[in-house]
């Protein structure tokens, strides 16, 4: 009798136990559903108010960034320095350019880019700052700019030599 009641105390929280795992994964299949919603929603149509219908682009009335050079190489400099240079940017294109973020690949390389509007045929400069400490040898670091263009993003990117520190 012992054995029969235990063998379906065994069973019952056997059925429990799926039945909470199949719940638990058909939650994980719904969030993973929404994942892919929000994923499948593409920056570009958010930035670009003429691509957002999701059909063609005309691409002759959205801003152009151009850029007077999109590398720089600080060359040879010591661990612990902090060196920055401003890459020249202009509209080429023939509405205003709204740069809507600026990030780095590294926390030592920190852009700083023109919040307003910039209208068509006019320049402005992004400052990219580099903190060398900790750092040694050949370093590239890329700054990603998105803005209102087509493609919506760019990247300008910096290079040094990190000689270590003269102790």
């Amino acid at each position: 009798m012992k054995h029969a009641f235990l063998s379906v105390l065994i069973l019952l929280f056997g059925i429990s136990a799926c039945q909470n795992s199949n719940s638990k994964a058909n939650s994980k299949q719904k969030d993973d559903q929404k994942q892919t919603s929000k994923k499948g929603v593409s920056t570009e149509s958010i930035k670009n108010p003429q691509t957002a219908s999701g059909g063609e682009v005309d691409t002759a009335n959205l801003p152009a960034i151009s850029f007077s050079k999109k590398e720089h190489d600080f060359g040879t400099i010591q661990e612990g320095e902090t060196v920055s240079h401003e890459f020249e940017i202009t509209n080429t294109g023939n509405s205003e350019l709204i740069i809507s973020n600026a990030n780095a690949s590294c926390g030592c390389t920190v852009p700083k880019y023109p919040k307003e509007p910039i209208p068509p045929g006019e320049t402005r400069s992004i400052k990219v700052s580099f903190n060398s400490d900790g750092k040694q040898g050949k370093q590239r670091k890329a700054v990603g700019i998105m803005a209102n263009t087509q493609p919506n993003m760019n990247k300008i990117h910096i290079l040094a030599d990190v000689e270590k520190a003269k102790e």
